[in-house]
């Protein structure tokens, strides 16, 4: 019975989209093990030509936003309802569908008159808020994001994307916490410097704080060119710095940033903003080879992992979760999701951390570790050795102190 009900509502769901009928639709009454998941909200947009559903995942403190194709959508659906969602109401332009759930967990569907006459207008809920304008973008046309009519260019559409959601994402986190003082932010391995760029920018013209930002990058060139932009763009506390992001020594860091920083340099940036005691670490994790070339293919749950793509992934999810461990090991509250949909890039995830001052269940954390690395015969973390190696270290122990709980 349950099961015809929940399909109906789905199907329900489904057409309304194809038939150009959808509104909107709020998943409701979660119970799944994300604690702070609240609601879920639903609209259809036209990405790339294509329909699709996207999905706004409401926690207390962010929210996360994931699109789906219609099949996609259905099969979320049919999975989720009845189990980890007990209440779902649906808007159509043709009738309402509430969908309810008792103690027993027993499916009802009721529906209604149509409460709405219109649909949404599909292109313009495409159309977000942009944290970084386009008008007069010295940086931004020096770059080649925008052409020297003030729009996008074609081909660097997926690239303002990103930087005006990580931009949108740094706003979010930086209101949570409280600076008094000069707010000193590394970018390392900027790369280009699009968001070294774009972080400077917002958060010094926009939100008006007293920020000063240094992008590190290996590159002489790049760094040349970048600290050009930054003086043809009067950005007086902008600069950037040749240097390996291992050979590179300042402590007085408050928020530290590192996208798709290669093979080990991820840990290393790690490493820097753990040792200069960072309030907030932003990271999109890249590479993962140090971690799959020691997976032991004798252990038993390498089985699922015969294809070079799932050896791949799983070594990636292996070596993030490790990551998060051994944050929360140094007083971080941490923190892993998608900044950005992978139609944009395959390089979507982003480890955020967070310093607190709550005590550490310091015996707990490493045994999370031991059992990730026992589970797939891994000798070691590289971010792991390079804590170790500097416990000792009583210069870095004292800017670090930390409540542990055994």
């Amino acid at each position: 019975m349950n099961e015809n009900t929940i399909k109906n509502f789905s199907t329900q769901l489904i057409q309304s989209v194809e038939n150009k009928e959808f509104v909107k639709c709020t998943l409701g009454k979660i119970t799944s093990n994300e604690k702070d998941l609240q609601n879920i909200y639903i609209k259809a947009v036209e990405l790339k030509n294509n329909l699709m559903l996207s999905f706004t995942f409401r926690y207390e403190r962010r929210d996360e936003v994931k699109n789906f194709n219609l099949t996609e959508a259905n099969d979320f659906m049919l999975q989720k309802l009845g189990n980890e969602i007990l209440s779902a109401d649906l808007y159509t332009i043709r009738k309402n569908y509430f969908l309810k759930f008792n103690k027993k967990r027993i499916a009802q569907l009721i529906e209604q008159k149509a409460t709405f006459s219109q649909i949404t207008n599909l292109q313009h809920n495409n159309i977000k808020k942009r944290y970084i304008s386009t008008e007069n973008n010295i940086y931004l046309h020096r770059l080649e994001v925008i052409g020297n009519n003030g729009q996008i260019i074609k081909n660097k559409e997926d690239k303002f994307k990103q930087i005006n959601k990580f931009v949108e994402i740094i706003d979010s986190l930086i209101k949570e916490i409280s600076f008094e003082n000069e707010i000193k932010i590394i970018d390392m391995g900027s790369g280009k410097g699009y968001l070294t760029f774009a972080v400077y920018d917002y958060l010094k013209n926009n939100l008006g704080l007293n920020v000063k930002v240094k992008g590190i990058e290996t590159q002489e060139k790049l760094v040349k060119i970048c600290n050009s932009i930054a003086k043809d763009c009067k950005f007086d506390n902008l600069s950037f710095e040749q240097s390996n992001i291992s050979n590179f020594h300042e402590t007085d860091i408050d928020i530290l940033i590192s996208l798709h920083a290669c093979d080990t340099a991820t840990d290393d940036t790690l490493y820097q903003g753990i040792k200069s005691n960072a309030r907030l670490i932003i990271s999109s994790p890249c590479c993962h080879k140090q971690i799959r070339q020691q997976m032991n293919s004798s252990k038993k749950l390498m089985q699922i992992n015969k294809f070079g793509i799932l050896l791949e992934r799983q070594a990636e999810i292996v070596t993030d979760a490790i990551r998060a461990h051994l944050l929360e090991l140094q007083a971080y509250k941490t923190n892993i999701f998608e900044f950005i949909s992978a139609e944009y890039t395959g390089k979507n995830l982003l480890i955020v951390a967070t310093k607190t001052t709550t005590e550490i269940k310091e015996a707990e954390i490493k045994l999370k570790i031991e059992e990730l690395k026992n589970l797939f015969g891994i000798e070691y973390h590289y971010l792991e050795k390079l804590l170790e190696e500097n416990a000792n270290d009583q210069t870095w122990r004292n800017l670090n102190p930390v409540c542990h709980v055994h």
